[in-house]
Formats: structure tokens, sequence, C-alpha cells
């Protein structure tokens, strides 16, 4: 239990929505793509899937498919992550059964953390999941409690971008266009306006 994966094929996206998670107190792991995640998912079944539907080869709709023909996984809730609001795409996420639908341009670090409580509990990390490579949260005494965290602010927010990016071995000059980029847009976790020359 409490166990959140993250699946977007885009690090700027998947890293930080993984941290602040850890942060609040569940484990994650992450996918950078459908078919990672159904592995991930088969191995370690997950208590929530935040889950990007615009992904290379298998796109997130095609794994909610998967997932729901599956008698043992199909009970898995699913909130779709996406940078489209077309009525279509909306249309066919509501079809396949999934907990959910935000907006990358839109939600929050709140909104965030109260979807993934409807339906995940916070208890320790367990054995099993920690020998699954399951990133666990902080030790006790390292952060506030979730309830007591200030909000993330815009600037903290794209320091952890940068951070991210540097963990990952991206050049210097990869974290400053990201940075820049959600400057631009207005980060989706504050929920500023999204700017027209927004392109994600």
């Amino acid at each position: 239990m409490g166990f959140i994966l993250v699946v977007d094929d885009l690090p700027v996206f998947r890293e930080p929505i993984s941290a602040i998670l850890r942060e609040a107190g569940y484990q994650t792991k992450t996918a950078e793509d459908g078919a990672a995640a159904l592995e991930i998912i088969r191995s370690t079944p997950p208590d929530l899937v935040f889950l990007d539907i615009n992904m290379p080869g298998m796109d997130g709709l095609q794994v909610v498919s998967i997932l729901r023909a599956d008698l043992q996984l199909k009970a898995i809730p699913v909130v779709l992550l996406t940078d489209s609001s077309d009525r279509a795409t909306v249309l066919r996420a509501r079809a396949t059964g999934v907990q959910g639908y935000l907006l990358k341009s839109r939600f929050s670090a709140q909104e965030l953390l109260a979807r993934a409580a409807e339906h995940v509990p916070k208890p320790p990390l367990s054995a099993e999941r920690a020998g699954a490579g399951v990133e666990a949260p902080p030790r006790a005494g390292e952060l506030a409690p979730a309830s007591a965290a200030p909000p993330l602010t815009r600037d903290a927010f794209l320091e952890r971008v940068k951070r991210t990016a540097k963990a990952k071995a991206l050049p210097g000059v990869v974290a400053d266009v990201f940075a820049g980029h959600f400057r631009l847009c207005g980060h989706f976790f504050l929920g500023h306006p999204r700017s027209a020359s927004c392109s994600l």
C-alpha cells in the first residue's frame, strides 16, 4: 500500500511529480513509456498510477486498456496526465474507466496530492517493495509532515527541475531551457496561467 507509479516520457514532468509525492510520504517509482510501465505494474502492482497519455510507442490509453482487460490488474486506479483537452481525448479516457484526468498546464501540487490521497494510504515502506526498487519517502525528521509543509513556490519548483536535470546527467543548458520553458508557461504545479508561447 502507498505505492504510486508515475509514467511520462519527459523527465521534466516525471521526476518532479515523483519528488513531490515522495516528500508527501508516498513510495514512488517512475517509467518513461507504456511498455516499461506495464513491466513494473505486473511485477509490483502499484496502488495508483499517474499516467501520461501522449507517449511514443504505446500511449497511455492503450496502457489503461491492457490493465482493464487483466483480471488481476483491472482495479488499479489510474489518473491521466496530459496536455490534451480536446473532446475526443476526454471521451476516450472516460471510456477506459480511468479515475481522473489532470491537465499538465493547469493542476497544482495541492491537487496532485489530493488526487493521490483519494486512492492511496501512506504506511511505512515494506521490505518487499524496498527490494523491488521502489523509492521510499525520506526518514522521519528529515521533512515536516505533508500537512505542515509550506506550499511549493515557483522558484523552488524551478530549482527542483534544474536539480533533476543535473541528477539525470542532462547538460546544464538543458536544465536552463527546462526552467525557462516553465517560466514562459507558468508552471503547472502552481496553476499559473499558461502562456501563449507554451508548447507543452
